[in-house]
């Protein structure tokens, strides 16, 4: 379905559903998380990358709260879907050191017509199917948040 074909208490609603998704959930894990577990792994030389991974690691595990009201594949592939994209989250909040693109990005990725539906996962695709297409993308994003973790330790000694 295209927004341009949409009610406008539609558009107004998945507007409102993306924005709030996009400023809390950023807020929550790229903000008060990431921060709380850069502290904690403060004396690590990787606490880059590895509050970066804890952190997406559960921004994806709370998708699994979708269960209540979608099939289980449905969720895995959000799962899937969410830890990557925190990964993606994370880089992009250490290349910019603003949260604020973060909820930009987050805002755009939520925005659309499926928000509204109780069932916001992959319908139809296998999940092998799903883990192979964001395989290379989860992959390149790890690898870019390792070299940012080792770019900052070099220019830190």
């Amino acid at each position: 379905m295209q927004i341009t074909h949409m009610a406008i208490n539609k558009i107004i609603s998945m507007f409102v559903i993306a924005l709030m998704a996009g400023v809390i959930e950023e807020l929550l894990f790229r903000g008060l998380l990431f921060n709380s577990l850069l502290s904690f792994f403060y004396h690590n030389k990787n606490r880059l990358l590895i509050a970066g991974l804890i952190s997406s690691i559960l921004f994806g595990c709370m998708h699994l709260i979708n269960l209540t009201h979608q099939p289980l594949q449905s969720t895995v592939d959000q799962v899937i879907f969410a830890f990557t994209t925190g990964i993606i989250l994370i880089y992009l909040r250490l290349l910019s050191n603003n949260i604020v693109w973060c909820m930009v990005l987050h805002f755009f990725i939520d925005f659309k017509p499926v928000i509204l539906t109780s069932n916001t996962g992959s319908h139809n695709i296998s999940l092998v199917k799903v883990f192979l297409a964001v395989l290379p993308l989860m992959i390149l994003a790890i690898i870019c948040l390792w070299l940012f973790n080792r770019h900052y330790v070099q220019t830190n000694k």
